[in-house]
């Protein structure tokens, strides 16, 4: 690391997994285990009978006993279609992978006044930040990778920055931060839990508690007012 660093803050109880992407396949494969069936299609609809809905539109026609949309930044266009309306952009971020950076890492770095982190991944060190606000559809603008790797080699002066990973995705952020955990207030058996920003695998168990708590009628033991879909924006 580069020498005349005035120095940091050590915050050692806090975690991260080293593969987001392989803990996804374990839960994963926990879903299919325990008779979860998976079926990838667009969802282009949704049949309803008074206040409930009673079917999903997409490839086929799936019925349902109870409907969740935890569908992140895309979760807004299915709401519409229930009648609910949320003030959800994209916060793109982006990421380098860097499988052979030159240096090992023992703890993730942030760099605020930088504006990127550093962190030992299976796959290498990932650099990864910034914030892009450009929705679902714009073309990803690689040169902001590239640039938490030229940040990141003024603190790192041995960072062999070729041949990186290059990653864009979508952070689903609403303007007060706080993630949509709610019952919908027009349909009695549809549920909705996204928004989370940043901290989507985070918070991700809790939401999932949440609101199996809200459709078995049960107290989820946490105050869930401030969460709702039809709260005050």
């Amino acid at each position: 690391m580069k020498t005349g660093l005035a120095g940091g803050i050590l915050t050692p109880d806090s975690a991260h997994t080293v593969s987001p992407l392989e803990l996804s396949r374990k839960f994963f494969a926990l879903f299919q285990q325990q008779g979860g069936e998976f079926i990838q299609s667009k969802v282009t609809g949704f049949q309803c009978e008074g206040q409930r809905v009673t079917a999903v539109r997409c490839r086929q026609t799936l019925s349902c006993d109870e409907l969740f949309i935890t569908a992140g930044a895309y979760s807004v266009s299915l709401l519409k279609q229930l009648g609910s309306k949320v003030p959800l952009d994209t916060e793109r971020g982006y990421h380098l992978m860097l499988a052979k950076p030159g240096f090992d890492l023992y703890h993730n770095l942030i760099f605020p006044d930088r504006a990127f982190a550093a962190t030992s991944m299976l796959e290498g060190l990932r650099l990864a930040g910034t914030v892009e606000f450009a929705g679902l559809k714009v073309a990803a603008d690689y040169s902001r990778a590239f640039n938490l790797a030229n940040s990141a080699a003024e603190v790192f002066p041995n960072l062999q920055k070729e041949n990186g990973e290059l990653w864009m995705g979508f952070r689903p952020s609403v303007p007060d931060s706080v993630p949509v955990i709610s019952a919908s207030p027009n349909y009695r058996n549809a549920y909705f839990g996204f928004g989370h920003g940043h901290l989507g695998l985070t918070q991700a168990a809790v939401t999932g508690a949440m609101l199996t708590g809200l459709a078995e009628g049960k107290l989820p033991g946490i105050e869930c007012e401030a969460y709702r879909v039809d709260r005050r924006w």
